[in-house]
Parts: C-alpha cells; sequence; structure tokens
C-alpha cells in the first residue's frame, strides 16, 4: 500500500497552502471574492437539494448563530428534501430524532404533511468521542445517525498542516487501516451509511477510500 501511493504529493503541506489553511482556521476573513450570490439565483437550486455538511447551535467550535431547528427551517422553506447536521464535537444522530418532531410540526402548522424534509445525524471521530472509537460508531448509527466522519480537526494531517503535535491517526506506520478502523469500515457497512474521509490527507484517503470499498462500504465522500 505505501508502494502503491508513495508519489501522491500532499498539496496541503505546501508552505503557501498551510499559511491559507491558518489564516482560515483562526479568523473569518475571505481570500477574495470573485463575484456576487443572489438569493434568486440560489433558489432554484435549492428545490430538492440534500445537504449533507450543516453546522449549527450547540456546538463548542463553528458558531453560525442559528441552531438545527432554525436552519431546517429555513431549508424546509427554502423546499429543500434532507439536511445531515454535523459536531465537531458530538453524536447528532439523538438531537436529528427531536428536530424531526420540531419540523414535523412545523409542517402542519403550514398545513403540509409531514415527512416531506428529513434530519439526519451523524459523528465526527475527534478525541471527544474517542477518536477511532467503533463503540460511538455503532451507537450512532443504532440511534439513526447516517454518516460517519473521520477525525476532522483531531486528525493528525489536520494538525499538521496547522503545526501541532499529535492528532488521532488512521493508518499504521505500513500504510494500513488500524485495526479499530477496519472495524468501523465493517459497521459502516453494516448499516448502510456514509463515510466521509472529513480531514485525512490526500494519501490517506486513497488508502482509506480503497480499503472501505473492499469492506462492502458504498457511501464514501
Amino acid at each position: 500500500m505505501a508502494v502503491k501511493y508513495k508519489e501522491v504529493v500532499e498539496e496541503s503541506l505546501k508552505p503557501e497552502w498551510r499559511e491559507k489553511a491558518l489564516l482560515s482556521y483562526h479568523t473569518v476573513e475571505k481570500f477574495g471574492a470573485i463575484g456576487n450570490i443572489y438569493e434568486k439565483d440560489v433558489a432554484p437550486i435549492m428545490k430538492g437539494a440534500i445537504d449533507i455538511h450543516v453546522h449549527g447551535y450547540p456546538e463548542a467550535l463553528v458558531d453560525t448563530g442559528w441552531d438545527f431547528a432554525e436552519t431546517c427551517r429555513a431549508a424546509y422553506d427554502a423546499g429543500m428534501r434532507a439536511i445531515c447536521c454535523k459536531s465537531m464535537w458530538s453524536d447528532t444522530a439523538p438531537m436529528a430524532y427531536f428536530v424531526q418532531q420540531i419540523l414535523d410540526d412545523y409542517a402542519r402548522s403550514k398545513g403540509d404533511e409531514p415527512g416531506r424534509f428529513r434530519v439526519f445525524g451523524g459523528v465526527v471521530l475527534n478525541y471527544s468521542v474517542g477518536g477511532l472509537n467503533p463503540v460511538a460508531v455503532k451507537t450512532s448509527l443504532k440511534l439513526g445517525g447516517r454518516c460517519v466522519w473521520l477525525p476532522s480537526h483531531d486528525a493528525a494531517h489536520h494538525r499538521k498542516v496547522l503545526g501541532e503535535a499529535g492528532g488521532v491517526e488512521v493508518l499504521d506506520k505500513n500504510d494500513n487501516p488500524l485495526p479499530e478502523l477496519r472495524e468501523i469500515f465493517d459497521l459502516v457497512a453494516q448499516y448502510d451509511a456514509i463515510l466521509d474521509t472529513c480531514h485525512l490527507g490526500t494519501r490517506e484517503r486513497y488508502i482509506v477510500i480503497e480499503e472501505a470499498v473492499k469492506a462492502g462500504v458504498k457511501r464514501l465522500l
């Protein structure tokens, strides 16, 4: 495996990209606008859309200003089909269940049948849930979670880009998936969920995707 992908270039570790990563991580500044986006242009695209990467309050890191119920109501009004709620630090599957009840009531208040709009959750495998923790994954999936994100801000590659030490590794010294990651592959395949490579490095992604497919995972990002 190490030989097969030895030529893969990690663009994110180049100085110019690391500088931009640090800027985006610690500020909300833009790198430069190239145009304007208007609601009239976006509205047709939103009809029937599904967003599988949505942050909302409560969240320890990303403060969008809206909680998940508010976000989902806005998505409903825009004609979207579904949203998958994402938190960097906790499993959103239990919360998604209750937000779904709120959205069903919202649909009824508008004279619509509930169920047109679906709310899903999942778990990001950062340190707050134990890193590559098969128990956390199984719990989330049993509670209705539909997406398993590999580590984001605690990923070893993410920390390396930012010049920080440590982080959650997903491969062993021979570039093979760690045993707990293979167990996670099996769980994702069993529940036909989505596996998202999240903040892994490019080389890691190639290996993880290849091995996940071998394990029967059908939905990958």
